[in-house]
């Protein structure tokens, strides 16, 4: 029988790696949210994926989601990625993940 502290639970490292990730970047959570849970004022909403493993999955059918609910509220869709094991390493353990037109737009923002 394996036992987990409250802890080591993926729902409790989701909801804290959600509320750091609000302290990084400002913001506020939205309550309840399967979807968009930190919102920027009129600019992004920003989903939290977390995991412990090595992988993780983004399915087409979720960033679809995350795209149309960003779109109804005139936001810029983002997705942070987290890799609990890379904490201690070199590589970034947060990572974002933009639609690649908006991306675009940094870039010529940049070069302006």
């Amino acid at each position: 029988m394996t036992i987990f502290s409250k802890k080591s639970m993926p729902n409790h490292i989701g909801k804290v790696g959600e509320k750091h990730l609000q302290q990084e970047l400002g913001g506020k959570l939205t309550p309840g949210s399967r979807v968009g849970d930190l919102q920027y004022e009129d600019e992004l909403l920003v989903e939290k994926k977390s995991t412990t493993a090595k992988s993780i999955s983004l399915k087409q059918d979720y960033l679809i989601k995350i795209d149309r609910l960003a779109f109804e509220n005139n936001r810029v869709p983002a997705v942070v990625i987290e890799f609990e094991t890379l904490k201690k390493t070199i590589c970034p353990s947060q990572w974002a993940v933009i639609p690649l037109h908006y991306l675009k737009e940094l870039l010529e923002l940049k070069d302006n």
